[in-house]
């Protein structure tokens, strides 16, 4: 006990974070029942597997395979004390919690200054994007942890006069294991440490080591997926991601063909939802499992010069969404987008050159948005490496305002404009984290509106599972595709009921309950909740 009280005097601010960090993720684990389409699948996997033994989830938009383990098994286990969804943010909470002393433990590594420590770690307690993926079921705040150790220990073993050198080096295998069972992209950032190992070690040992720790579970992942679905592959989500790609491509292709213009959300229902030809299933997971081939998609022939500039025109609209989402404070808040300025302008790179490209080289798979829509998710792991400039400027900033004052008379001033700082500029965030987690309740009381009005086992049929997953009922996804064909898939997965959702001030929520319905659907009951009208259709036996 008088060991952690010793610990706590001499590292005031790392407490001052962890209790803040808990305190603001706690508020938004119990904000609300709120729960993402992915988080569904998370908790009805971790459940089954933990309880049930089987990697199943009992209905999912997506194929079951595609979900690595880690987070799953970690949120089963807390299953057995809690309900799946309060799980799963406890288990972000945790991990969040980690990141928060992680960050403090490698800048005091890297430069022995507990305060500008503190101060890195109080940011990242009080960042509004990080509390939101502390508090949610999703695999971010999990990964972002191991991803981050893996950065944090591969710095300290390239410093040659390290004594612990291969330990950290040992510790970044295990932690880049760890977030392969995590998210399958992964893969992306170890070749990347392969490439910092080869730069700075000019040893083949150390090469040989990392890859012996994180080959082991990459076996072990290849293991989990056959044992699941009966087939050998490394990364079976990053496959998923390019049948989604290629259906696409083809159904655009289609578009152009015929001469008519793609709308772009019925675009996104029907290369995600479209059943395969035999009507049993959706269509892009019979192309992901095999049973069918994908369709041939022919692309129009082009010289260098246009792909060039086509490539450039993709690339620079995508660079601009990233900019725009830390410009419009998604992943820094203003205030912390000013100190990294000042922090950016005053740190002394010639000094710390060798730092600074060892971060570029780990940044590099960022520039993944340069082939894919930017997510914001893709963006939250550049922020966090900023955060010890951020309060590097903070420093550098009350140096500058409280030059001519005493040692003590400037660190409160520090310390005032630091507080100031983080409320001023992360409340904002916490509004609108709040109003998102608020504006999606509505979800567990269409859930417990159809607990009442469905018999157990039912199966419901909706675009999105996570009504149908409060009711405890099992889910089918309802798929985009003519009256014919979805009643011959209705009936091949012996669906109940269908769930309509119509969203807030939609025209067609006005007349939704005098539309007329085909034959082989019944009208059961309709329910406005928070302005979303919902309507339960009940599935005709023949």
């Amino acid at each position: 006990m008088n060991n952690i009280f010793a610990f706590a005097r001499k590292n005031p601010l790392l407490y001052l974070a962890l209790i803040s960090g808990v305190f603001l993720r706690l508020i938004f684990v119990f904000a609300g029942h709120y729960i993402s389409p992915d988080g569904t699948h998370y908790a009805l996997l971790g459940f089954n597997w933990l309880h049930h033994g089987h990697y199943v989830s009992g209905g999912s938009q997506f194929p079951d395979v595609i979900q690595p383990p880690l987070y799953p098994l970690l949120l089963g286990l807390f299953s057995f004390v809690v309900s799946p969804e309060l799980g799963g943010k406890l288990v972000s909470l945790i991990f969040g919690l980690g990141l928060i002393a992680m960050a403090y433990w490698f800048v005091v590594s890297l430069s022995q200054n507990r305060k500008l420590a503190g101060v890195t770690a109080l940011l990242v307690a009080f960042s509004p994007a990080l509390v939101a993926v502390s508090s949610q079921v999703a695999t971010e705040s999990l990964f972002l942890f191991l991803l981050f150790s893996v950065f944090s220990t591969l710095s300290l073993f390239i410093k040659d006069e390290h004594p612990k050198a291969r330990r950290f080096l040992i510790l970044a295998g295990m932690c880049s294991g760890l977030a392969y069972l995590t998210r399958p992209e992964m893969i992306v950032y170890i070749f990347m440490v392969v490439i910092i190992l080869l730069v700075w070690r000019k040893k083949i040992y150390s090469v040989l080591l990392y890859g012996t720790m994180v080959g082991f579970f990459v076996l072990l992942y290849a293991l989990f997926v056959f044992s699941v679905s009966g087939r050998w592959a490394l990364y079976p989500k990053i496959d998923f991601v390019r049948v989604h790609g290629q259906l696409s491509r083809y159904y655009l292709q289609q578009d152009a063909l015929k001469g008519e213009e793609t709308d772009f959300k019925e675009h996104l229902q029907r290369f995600r939802y479209s059943l395969a030809p035999d009507k049993k299933e959706l269509f892009v997971n019979a192309v992901f499992e095999g049973r069918i081939k994908a369709p041939v998609v022919r692309t129009k022939e082009q010289n260098k010069t246009e792909k060039v500039q086509s490539f450039l025109i993709f690339a620079g609209k995508n660079w601009m969404n990233a900019v725009k989402k830390f410009l419009w404070g998604l992943i820094l808040p203003p205030g912390y987008l000013l100190f990294l300025l000042v922090g950016l302008l005053r740190f002394p790179w010639k000094k710390h050159k060798g730092l600074a490209l060892y971060t570029a080289i780990f940044l590099l798979p960022t520039l993944n948005v340069l082939f894919v829509y930017v997510e914001q998710r893709f963006l939250y792991f550049p922020g966090l490496i900023l955060m010890p400039l951020v309060a590097f400027g903070v420093f550098k900033f009350a140096e500058l305002v409280s030059k001519e004052g005493k040692t003590s008379a400037r660190e409160k001033r520090a310390v005032i404009l630091i507080v100031v700082f983080l409320l001023t500029t992360a409340v904002p965030g916490y509004v609108q984290l709040h109003s998102n987690v608020r504006s999606k309740a509505y979800y567990y009381q269409a859930g417990q509106w159809l607990k009442q009005k469905t018999e157990d086992g039912a199966k419901i049929a909706a675009i999105t599972p996570q009504a149908v997953y409060f009711a405890r009922r099992p889910f089918v996804v309802l798929p985009y595709a003519p009256l014919d064909s979805l009643q011959l898939y209705l009936r091949e997965n012996q669906v109940n009921y269908i769930l309509k959702e119509y969203k807030r001030r939609s025209r067609t929520a006005e007349g939704a309950k005098l539309e007329s319905w085909p034959r082989f659907l019944q009208p059961v009951s309709s329910k406005v909740f928070d302005g979303h009208t919902m309507i339960l259709l009940r599935v005709k036996k023949e």
